[in-house]
């Protein structure tokens, strides 16, 4: 099985306690490490042929380019499908501004997204047999600072970060 790669936003480190918190109020399924927590951006397609050539194109977009730093806010978990996930009932405009302006950049470029992918903002904080439904929280957000290149090793739980750009304030 091929890896995965993708671009995401990371929680702050003083975000990540209080998702540990929330992913462990639950004892069903199998917790994700806590340096496994992102959001993805934009998942690249897994059968591209000559990642190294892949990779090296999208950082030069990306060093030469302005991205819009963007908020973060969720305010409800959902568990289903074998996963449990931190989302917000509504995406902040800010983070479908990135998004859109990632996409912007690197479809017309010929950097393939993974095909079918639909982008809605969450964290995955348990898989496997998780508890179904629906709860709300009170809101948890950050102000996302960077954006990472992540290669995502499937099946051994791991994730290596490739690189990573600092998202600018307007």
């Amino acid at each position: 099985m091929a890896d995965n790669f993708f671009l995401a936003l990371l929680p702050p480190p003083n975000r990540v306690q209080a998702l540990c918190e929330l992913r462990d109020q639950s004892n069903h399924g199998k917790p994700l490490d806590d340096a496994r927590f992102h959001i993805t951006m934009y998942l690249l397609d897994p059968r591209i042929a000559e990642m190294d050539n892949i990779i090296a194109r999208l950082r030069g977009i990306l060093e030469n380019i302005r991205l819009p730093a963007c908020s973060v806010l969720f305010d409800e978990i959902i568990g289903g499908e074998g996963t449990m996930l931190l989302r917000g009932n509504e995406t902040p405009p800010s983070i479908d501004m990135l998004r859109d302006r990632i996409v912007s950049l690197l479809m017309p470029a010929g950097i393939a997204q993974y095909p079918g992918y639909q982008f809605r903002p969450h964290v995955s904080l348990r898989r496997g047999k998780v508890e179904r439904g629906r709860w709300s929280i009170d809101p948890i957000g950050w102000p996302a600072t960077e954006i990472v290149f992540v290669r995502s090793y499937v099946g051994k739980g791991r994730h290596e970060i490739i690189d990573r750009w600092e998202l600018k304030r307007n």
